[in-house]
């Protein structure tokens, strides 16, 4: 998706960030192996044994959290990787129709045996520490579109794994109450980067390191 919960936390901060397409590193390829470890438990030869060692420690994390929910009787119900909107609504970009406002795919998830509850798991590999799980764009993202997948969930916790940065889950969860504000908030974020995107002129652009490294507009930012 061109407006990905991804790049949320970015557009926020800056109406004119964009993502660089096609762009990639040895870091980011290293964290696609391991996310592709951590869904299917296959090896990877190209994954050594610290990266190995981040993802196990994100599957111990998981079945921490899911054995706190989880038994023989009232088994939970396990999903990976599936795309999730955060709304009806339809993005058209070059020509291109795509669902959601946002949307994207979130790394793993459970929800309980009685269906009102929802924990939800995303693992970032990377040294750099992302925003906290209840300041989280890209979270927020995930939880709507998780409440809109799964209708009987009240409560979805969200947790953030960095094994690189923490050892413990960043966790914060969130009612079915919460979706307006945070479907405001979303809608808001594109909606401003979709001017930008239009109207160079529109907000100014705010250079930030930790932002600019990774944006398609270096070298050509419309900032004063």
């Amino acid at each position: 998706h061109p407006y990905s919960p991804s790049s949320l936390q970015s557009r926020e901060f800056c109406p004119h960030y964009t993502g660089r397409e096609g762009s990639t590193n040895a870091a980011a390829e290293a964290g696609t192996r391991q996310h592709a470890i951590s869904e299917t438990g296959e090896d990877d030869p190209h994954v050594d044994d610290e990266q190995y060692m981040a993802v196990t420690q994100c599957l111990t994390m998981y079945a921490d959290v899911k054995a706190k929910f989880h038994t023989d009787d009232a088994p939970v119900s396990e999903y990976t990787e599936e795309y999730l909107p955060i709304d009806d609504e339809k993005i058209t970009v070059k020509g291109k129709v795509w669902e959601g406002t946002s949307a994207g795919y979130f790394d793993r998830t459970f929800v309980t045996h009685d269906g009102k509850h929802c924990e939800a798991f995303d693992w970032k590999f990377g040294v750099w520490p992302v925003e906290p799980t209840k300041n989280n764009r890209q979270a927020e993202a995930y939880v709507l579109g998780l409440f809109r997948r799964f209708p009987t969930v009240d409560t979805v916790t969200f947790n953030i794994g960095q094994p690189q940065v923490s050892p413990e889950l960043d966790s914060f969860s969130w009612h079915r109450s919460s979706i307006p504000a945070l479907l405001t908030r979303a809608r808001a974020i594109v909606h401003r980067a979709i001017v930008a995107e239009r109207d160079p002129t529109y907000a100014k652009a705010k250079p930030s390191t930790g932002i600019c490294l990774f944006c398609g507009n270096i070298g050509k930012c419309p900032k004063d």
